[in-house]
């Protein structure tokens, strides 16, 4: 009996809606194999696919059905497709109409699983004998039903009327009311109901015909795994400063089908914005920005036992082709910037080469809302080459801008020298030239306090509060507010993962205080993940052990975190042996893994166990001695409450909070 073929076509361009494009596949391909003539009809899938795709594949191939599944536009009555960079990419009713006349050969049946499809149907139908559109959106849901169940009816020798129906009536009993959404229409003198694709096998007398139902390896299917829920906060082990940060502080992957490759990619705002050439803007963390819900990638592996035995998958390696260092550098802003410095850092794993900074300083933070000056270099007053930054510039103060547009620096700076104030005024240390000599034998400081607020050094001058004030007002000049706007741009080569080295210019929007960065202190996140990848390497593999055992006919699904210790790209493929000696393989993938310097460092710090198959970070104060986690107790009190030791007030209830918590403890 000769082979039916289904031209399986799908795309999901970056910026649409996502689709459970591989559940569909999945679903189609579970109800062909339980069918009667499983054997006859043969899926050909074609993922991410651009217009000349169409072409290739109808030429290559030449399917007896054509199945599309992705987006439609009910306003222009076009299907929507990939160009070159994976955007959205439209396709005129009236091109299919040309291509399927052009290249009708031997297609019968064409189903545009898509939303708003109706009206490309109907133009098609002049061409071809059946074809099926969408009259309205429909949901990820309703399309997998429908088109499972109507393969499966193609798959037991009925006819596509009947196939059509049988999709139908798969959405009532799904309790899905969308029965009416798909619509059928045949070229005229066709009737659908006598349209047989896969026609019983002719018997002769007294000879029977075995339809075999089982195939000699099991099914697999590789996708990216994509978690349905956001983490809650009560499952986090660590809280984090940046919770100002604009947008989801997650960091997410995403993926599509190129060629033959599986390619998963980060999916975060602001490294999409930077490596686009976007703004830079500052983020509010501590460790790092992605530090609330940080993870690696995740591979999703469906396997279906379509074999006559029952199987045991015992071991995963992944069979590494090659693996490169992600050289390219991710400048950052750290916050807010304090005593009149830029809190430039880079994140990325290569440096910023010959880095410039041009820049102008705005009078007030209200400006952020206003756009730079002017696009061009020379507009901009100021310029700081900062030369290769690796991690952070050895020195980004801004003192000399900010004496160009008329602070008094050095005065600031003194005045910032002071140890604490309080109603009598504002004091500082002997070294300084400010204020009166003053005996501080009076002072109501207790003696065990005095080293927490000046260093165990006298307190030997005092200012008057209006003084400092006056003082203080005289020397910010045009920024009586304490705040700066940064507007600029930042201009620096970077080189890619095949060594082309370009520049990039990125403007640049940052508030710089002129004054001191409040006091607090976080507390550490962890991780954990499963299988290590080397940074750079070729023809090596990494084993996992796995156990799971599929009935026959039974279905298993589980995950396979990937790391690396520093951001990366990897090819490989992933061989599952089963049964001792039988093994299956997957489809390539491409894999370009995200790790900032600061996640890294901070996995390092924390002491996580890098190992060939699993890591596991632990948090070092999670410990089992209640003594010891009664000290430990006590010495976060203490760190908490130091840095914020500016006035008598504020000593004595730091002190209070201390002895407190020590009597608790002990």
């Amino acid at each position: 009996m000769d082979k039916v073929k289904v031209l399986f076509l799908s795309a999901n361009p970056a910026g649409t809606t996502k689709l459970q494009l591989d559940e569909e596949i999945r679903q189609i391909m579970t109800k062909i194999r339980a069918s009667e003539y499983r054997d006859v009809l043969e899926l050909v899938p074609q993922f991410a696919v651009r217009p000349d795709d169409f072409l290739q594949a109808l030429l290559e191939h030449k399917p007896h059905i054509v199945h599309f599944s992705g987006h439609g536009s009910n306003s222009t009555e076009e299907l929507i497709v990939l160009d070159e960079q994976g955007r959205p990419k439209p396709i005129s009713k009236e091109a299919l109409v040309s291509l399927f006349r052009a290249l009708k050969d031997n297609v019968q049946v064409v189903l545009l699983n898509a939303c708003y499809t109706r009206p490309q149907a109907e133009a098609i139908s002049t061409t071809i004998d059946c074809t099926i559109g969408m009259n309205k959106p429909i949901g990820d849901e309703t399309a997998i039903v429908f088109a499972a169940s109507f393969y499966r009816a193609l798959g037991f020798g009925r006819s596509v009327q009947d196939a059509f129906e049988l999709g139908k009536v798969a959405l009532l009993l799904e309790g899905i009311s969308e029965e009416n959404t798909p619509e059928l229409w045949t070229r005229e003198g066709t009737d659908a109901s006598k349209i047989i694709l896969i026609s019983p096998p002719q018997q002769e007398e007294g000879l029977q015909t075995k339809t075999s139902s089982v195939d000699s390896l099991p099914t697999l299917i590789l996708s990216h795994f994509v978690p349905n829920e956001e983490p809650r906060r009560d499952q986090l082990h660590y809280r984090d400063a940046s919770l100002s940060r604009s947008g989801t502080d997650q960091l997410r992957y995403r993926s599509h089908i190129d060629a033959r490759h599986l390619v998963i990619e980060p999916d975060d705002p602001y490294l999409d914005t930077v490596r686009s050439g976007g703004e830079i803007r500052p983020l509010d963390f501590w460790h790092s920005p992605w530090a609330r819900t940080f993870t690696f990638p995740a591979l999703d592996i469906k396997l279906i036992n379509n074999t006559d035995k029952a199987i045991f998958f015992h071991e995963a390696i992944l069979r590494v082709r090659k693996s490169k260092l992600d050289p390219r550098p991710i400048p950052i802003i750290h916050g807010t910037g304090y005593h009149m410095t830029l809190p430039l850092i880079n994140i990325g794993w290569g440096p910023m080469e010959d880095c410039v900074l041009r820049f102008d300083l705005l009078k007030d933070r209200e400006q952020d809302a206003l756009e730079p000056k002017s696009l061009e270099k020379s507009m901009y007053p100021f310029e700081l080459k900062l030369g290769d930054v690796e991690v952070a510039p050895d020195e980004l103060s801004l003192d000399t801008y900010f004496e160009s547009a008329g602070v008094d620096v050095k005065m600031l700076r003194k005045l910032w020298q002071h140890r604490f104030g309080n109603g009598y005024g504002v004091y500082f240390g002997e070294e300084s030239e400010l204020g009166e000599p003053f005996d501080d034998s009076d002072l109501d400081l207790p003696s065990d306090l005095r080293p927490y607020v000046n260093q165990g050094r006298p307190l030997t001058r005092r200012m008057p509060w209006s003084e400092y004030r006056s003082l203080e007002k005289r020397s910010l000049g045009t920024f009586p507010d304490r705040e700066a706007l940064i507007v600029g741009e930042l201009e620096y080569g970077q080189t890619d993962f095949e060594g082309y080295k370009t520049r990039q210019t990125n403007k640049l929007k940052a508030v710089v205080v002129l004054g001191e960065m409040p006091p607090g202190a976080p507390l550490p996140p962890s991780y954990s993940y499963q299988i290590r990848l080397e940074v750079q390497g070729e023809g090596y593999t990494r084993t996992a052990p796995i156990s799971h055992s599929l009935g026959v006919g039974t279905t298993d699904r589980f995950v396979i975190f990937v790391a690396a210790e520093k951001s990366s790209t990897h090819e490989f493929d992933i061989v599952f042996r089963y049964n001792e000696s039988e093994q299956l393989e997957s489809r390539p993938v491409k894999l370009e893994l995200f790790l900032s310097r600061l996640d890294a460092r901070y996995v390092e710090e924390k002491g996580c166990d890098f190992t060939e198959t699993k890591i596991y970070s632990s948090l070092r104060l999670n410990v089992t001695d209640d003594s010891q986690q009664r000290r430990e107790g006590y010495r976060d009190c203490a760190s908490s409450v130091a840095p914020s030791l500016r006035r008598p007030s504020a000593v004595r209830k730091a002190a209070k909070a201390i002895i407190a918590s020590i009597r608790k403890w002990l």
